[in-house]
């Protein structure tokens, strides 16, 4: 840098040391490079599937063979509990609808339930697929409770986690907007610079932030020094 050819410049009021441009960009990147989508769990889903599943497992023992179920059909109340179970642990999990996002398996993100938003990844969660193969997979007590549920409860897959592009992006807004602009303050009294230092770049933005804040007041025709003060400070950060 240039040295400052001017007279010791002390501050004369209070005025924050203001961030490049090129800082707060970096900045804005970072926020934006580690921003996580949002989605919304929707309890309703399961409540609906729920209610409807007892009156299916029913109508379909309904229609074996009467000898079949008296011989060796295990209690209705296995099949109910059973598949209870199994469909609230897919919708507790839930079952992820990837639509206007693409993420990778191992990928963060914020699941918002209710009032309550925290943090997981897309791992945690069931895909239509993943929580076919569950279903398939889950140690059913019988092999007549697996044959009865199993396509049941295939049926009664629905997507119930969704992506809030809304609340993503009023999130990253917010935090956009709340990205510290200053690096620190200078008191008034405080030398900004000697007569003879080099204006590097630290030195820049403080003469820079000072004349910003110069620019800002609103200074009367008695202001003499505060005009003399205003000249050097456009004409010597200008010359830098």
């Amino acid at each position: 840098g240039k040295p400052w050819l001017h007279e010791n410049l002390i501050a004369p009021f209070d005025f924050a040391i203001q961030k490049s441009n090129e800082d707060i960009e970096t900045l804005k990147n970072q926020v934006r490079a580690s921003s996580l989508p949002h989605f919304v769990y929707d309890d309703s889903i399961v409540l609906s599937h729920r209610d409807q599943l007892p009156g299916q497992i029913q109508n379909t023992l309904s229609q074996l063979r009467p000898q079949l179920i008296k011989d060796s059909l295990p209690p209705l109340e296995v099949f109910l509990s059973q598949g209870r179970m199994v469909l609230d642990s897919v919708y507790r999990k839930g079952i992820v609808r990837l639509a206007n996002v693409n993420l990778d398996q191992d990928e963060a993100l914020v699941l918002i339930r209710g009032n309550l938003a925290q943090n997981t990844s897309m791992s945690e969660l069931f895909s239509i697929q993943s929580a076919t193969d569950f279903i398939m997979q889950y140690p059913y007590s019988h092999r007549s409770v697996r044959e009865v549920l199993e396509p049941l409860l295939i049926e009664h897959l629905e997507h119930n986690v969704f992506y809030d592009e809304a609340t993503t992006l009023k999130v990253l807004e917010d935090r956009l907007n709340h990205i510290p602009t200053t690096r620190g303050m200078v008191q008034k009294g405080e030398i900004v610079i000697f007569k003879g230092n080099l204006v590097d770049e630290e030195k820049f933005l403080t003469l820079n932030s000072l004349k910003r804040e110069y620019e800002a007041q609103v200074w009367t025709e008695s202001s003499y020094n505060w005009i003399l003060l205003g000249q050097l400070l456009l004409t010597g950060v200008t010359l830098m």
